[in-house]
């Protein structure tokens, strides 16, 4: 048996997973693909790919970043595209968006390098330092969102010396597209490209559903600027893959049982973040080089003390809104019922009078009311627009892990330190 401190656990929580261990998708990679191609032939589009949080938007980026690094071999002999990968989600406006996506052109290669940092040092507005390209924070300093795209079309132009396609990729966005003139910044800067004939460019953008939503608020035209590519929740067949590529890959190599894939599945209900959380725990709860039922469960649960994947995912994610007043029994009651709704109804939504029925001896309406305006005030519920007396749960993800709450509450009095 190896030694539990040497193990080395295949699992990335919260981390987009290395391209040889990407599972699934491959609709959705062949739609990318085929983008990937156009642009390599001079007809380039650009690709918005959209999921719920815990989808696997960074990790399926990654991949694409990835295919196109190796275009030469994978996609179309002599293609070779500049891949800039940009993280958003610690940017303050749209003008440190700018910013990022300039500085990734530090990775040209060589004298290429060399010039376009020389371009970007005489831009008004930049300064190149120990730490790449910054922004002068004069206030009396041109902006300088106006003169972006003159400025990133200038070293697509000095890149094509050594690449025949760019992919400029715009990932971790949640926060980013609640910023002030990010929908229309984007819009102009595509729209420029296009007039200007740069169809070597291809954008590839995540995003949530609200994130989508908040960047239409800001210009209702933005959904149009993309071709969209949705990320659902993995299939079984999906999920499984993705299990054993990982387990393949770690020390020691540790298999898995067909009864423990199902409820992994199950329990995840097929979002991949899910599912790197529970096969975390699992692998570290393993000792015979076999998880099954017993592993997965306690994997989830937590063993002795230690925290399982459902009170992590509690901690990373909801422990903001959902405080334990929020957690108590009525509360649970509450939201249970809500959250059985999301799963079995297409609109994701309950009415007030489904829940008191639901409840019916346990609270009175005037309670309800109580009750529902407190989870509403919170953001764990939200009031359905142009409906009076519905609601939903804030976010799917939400309604994923109240059942997997449910679960452990369930089986919180189950023996922990035995297979019986």
């Amino acid at each position: 048996m190896v030694n539990q401190e040497l193990r080395v656990n295949p699992f990335t929580p919260d981390q987009p997973v290395a391209p040889e261990l990407f599972a699934g998708r491959a609709d959705e990679i062949g739609q990318v693909k085929a983008a990937l191609l156009r642009t390599l032939g001079g007809r380039g589009e650009h690709i918005l790919i959209q999921g719920e949080r815990w989808m696997g938007k960074s990790s399926t980026a990654l991949y694409i970043e990835n295919l196109a690094k190796e275009a030469d071999r994978v996609l179309k002999p002599g293609g070779s595209f500049f891949t800039a990968c940009c993280r958003l989600g610690a940017c303050r406006d749209v003008e440190e968006v700018c910013v990022v996506i300039l500085d990734q052109f530090r990775t040209l290669q060589n004298s290429l390098r060399n010039r376009a940092l020389d371009f970007l040092s005489q831009v008004r507005g930049l300064t190149i330092g120990m730490f790449g390209v910054q922004l002068d924070r004069d206030p009396t300093r041109p902006p300088l969102v106006p003169i972006f795209p003159r400025v990133f079309e200038r070293l697509i132009q000095e890149a094509r010396e050594s690449h025949n396609a760019f992919l400029i990729i715009l990932d971790e966005t949640e926060h980013a597209s609640s910023l002030q003139g990010m929908a229309s910044f984007l819009k102009t800067l595509l729209e420029q490209l296009a007039a200007d004939g740069f169809r070597d460019v291809m954008f590839l953008m995540t995003a949530t559903p609200d994130g989508v939503e908040r960047l239409v608020e800001d210009h209702p035209s933005f959904p149009r600027l993309f071709r969209h590519v949705n990320l659902a929740p993995m299939s079984r067949q999906e999920s499984d893959e993705l299990f054993r590529k990982a387990l393949d890959r770690g020390d020691p190599v540790v298999s898995i049982t067909e009864e423990a894939l199902g409820l992994g599945h199950f329990y995840s209900d097929g979002f991949p973040g899910v599912l790197q959380e529970i096969g975390y725990s699992a692998f570290d709860i393993n000792r015979d080089e076999v998880i099954d039922r017993f592993d997965l469960t306690q994997g989830m649960l937590g063993p002795n003390g230690v925290k399982g994947a459902v009170d992590t995912l509690y901690d990373k994610h909801f422990h903001r809104i959902l405080t334990q007043r929020l957690l108590s029994d009525r509360y649970r009651d509450i939201l249970a019922v809500v959250a059985d709704s999301a799963i079995s109804s297409p609109s994701e939504t309950v009415s007030f009078r489904e829940i008191s029925a639901a409840l019916s001896g346990k609270l009175n309406t005037r309670s309800m009311g109580g009750y529902l305006a407190q989870l509403v005030r919170r953001g764990v519920l939200r009031k359905t627009e142009g409906k009076r007396g519905e609601y939903a749960l804030a976010s799917r993800m939400l309604g994923l892990w109240l059942r997997l709450d449910r679960f452990r509450r369930e089986h919180k009095g189950a023996p922990r330190n035995s297979h019986s």
